[in-house]
């Protein structure tokens, strides 16, 4: 797709990335895995999520200093 094509181009550019087929893996996984698949993919470490709607202030400080680039594709 361009969006993939796009962010093959451009990930280079930051800290972290992570492409995301939304639609797909929150059908299969569910929206914790989901979760735990973009911080993983961005903090470069295994991330567990405890909490559905929260983040640990370890991730927060984290995910704060980055300049990420997050694609979410078929949303």
């Amino acid at each position: 797709t361009i969006a993939e094509e796009l962010f093959n181009q451009n990930h280079s550019k930051y800290e972290g990335c992570c492409f995301l087929a939304v639609n797909e893996d929150l059908r299969r996984q569910g929206m914790t895995s989901l979760k735990e698949k973009l911080f993983s993919s961005l903090l470069g470490e295994d991330v567990k999520i405890h909490t559905p709607n929260g983040l640990s202030n370890y991730i927060e400080k984290r995910i704060g200093r980055k300049k990420v680039l997050i694609v979410l594709d078929d949303v």
